[in-house]
C-alpha cells in the first residue's frame, strides 16, 4: 500500500513576523466586499502577509491585481 503523504515543503513566518498582519483570514461574508479587502490591505501595508498568497474572488477578472499578487515577493517567509 502507498503512502499518501509525502514530505512537502512549508512555509512559515520568520521569528519577528507581526502574526496579526501574517494571517489574513476571510470568512465567506466578506470574500466579495472590496471594503473589506481594502481594510486588509491598509492595515498590512508593506508587512509579510499571507495576504500575498491569496487571491479573493473580489479581483477575480482584474488583470491588474492579478499581475500585482502572482508577482509578489514573498518577504518574511522561511521555507521548513
Amino acid at each position: 500500500m502507498s503512502n499518501c503523504f509525502n514530505p512537502a515543503n512549508i512555509l512559515l513566518p520568520n521569528d519577528g513576523i507581526d502574526m496579526e498582519k501574517w494571517s489574513v483570514i476571510a470568512c465567506d461574508q466578506f470574500t466579495s466586499q472590496a471594503d473589506y479587502w481594502d481594510a486588509v490591505e491598509k492595515y498590512v501595508s508593506d508587512a509579510p502577509s499571507t495576504l500575498n498568497v491569496v487571491f479573493p474572488e473580489i479581483y477575480l477578472g482584474t488583470t491588474t491585481k492579478q499581475d500585482n499578487d502572482s508577482n509578489s515577493p514573498m518577504n518574511g517567509v522561511k521555507n521548513k
